[in-house]
């Protein structure tokens, strides 16, 4: 596997293409917007619920509030860098491989910090429901005679709820570590290979039609177009086996900001290499990157 250094070091600063029209004005999403701000007051609200929790005795209440504002703390670190609306650095992940099965090309991996952010919200998830068991099993075995009856069978209810949904959460967060496919877009000289998960999404260059600035789900993206016929539609495949079922889509959505890429700057590359394609050969090289960093990609106007 090959590696290619961005320009002399990661995450340099690249010329932005003009924004496009069709994706409005350049800010970020009010969801965004909305949902930061809401985990933002969520975290400052528990802070002295937290406090007070400890000082009265009620680990419970304590517990609860800690977690709460990890759960809020971890969601404002992942949400921040999404407040931006264009993006002037290139990734940190941009990478050129060849191997057995692997395709030479420009390489968009999806941005991590999502996932890191998921898997803390999971381990919360599990020492909460590991907490709230034990506090529910201790209660119940501490429990007198005369408890017995409502009390103890709402405890003992509680012990298996809290039983269960530690066993769930533990199996997504074995599966979220150790789970294959990943999440990346490859721009090569042959076309673009789209993978998500499990399923790969291969786009030849002679099978593309359209490359168009949209909004989809409130998210600023590049759709890939096919020409009609289908044919030169885009084929999808199943890693499992590399098994090909005969299926084709006639559309690639790329939400950029999950690369970690200006909107702008996805579609003029993939722009560009769709209308030189006597410079494909530079999809195998550094050459690539020199072009992006130089501004060098496009002379077409705004849509």
């Amino acid at each position: 596997m090959t590696r290619l250094a961005l320009f002399p070091f990661k995450g340099s600063r690249v010329p932005l293409p003009a924004w496009r029209d069709a994706w409005g004005k350049p800010r970020p999403a009010v969801q965004t917007i909305a949902a930061t701000s809401f985990f933002a007051i969520v975290t400052l609200v528990f802070i002295p619920f937290s406090v007070q929790a400890a000082e009265s005795g009620n680990w419970t209440r304590m517990i609860f509030g800690t977690l709460a504002i990890l759960v809020g703390i971890t969601f404002v670190a992942a949400a921040v860098p999404h407040l931006r609306a264009r993006r002037k650095r290139i990734p940190r992940n941009v990478l050129a491989e060849g191997a057995d099965h692997e395709i030479l090309g420009l390489r968009f991996r999806l941005v991590q910090h999502w996932r890191v952010t998921l898997l803390a919200w999971l381990g919360i998830g599990l020492m909460f429901m590991a907490a709230r068991a034990a506090l529910s099993l201790e209660q119940l075995l501490a429990g007198s005679d005369q408890d017995q009856g409502s009390r103890a069978a709402f405890d003992a209810l509680a012990v298996a709820i809290s039983v269960a949904g530690a066993g769930l959460l533990a199996f997504l967060l074995v599966w979220l570590v150790f789970r294959t496919g990943g999440n990346s877009l490859t721009i090569s000289k042959d076309g673009l290979v789209r993978r998500t998960g499990a399923v790969t999404v291969s786009a030849p260059w002679e099978s593309v039609d359209q490359v168009l600035a949209r909004v989809v789900n409130n998210v600023n993206s590049v759709s890939v177009t096919s020409f009609a016929g289908e044919e030169l539609k885009f084929r999808v495949q199943h890693d499992k086996g590399g098994r090909h079922d005969g299926s084709t889509v006639g559309e690639i959505t790329l939400p950029a900001i999950s690369f970690g890429l200006d909107p702008a700057l996805l579609l003029c590359i993939i722009s560009y290499y769709k209308e030189h394609p006597e410079n494909r050969y530079e999809l195998e090289s550094d050459h690539v990157l020199e072009r992006i960093k130089s501004g060098r990609l496009v002379d077409l106007e705004p849509a």
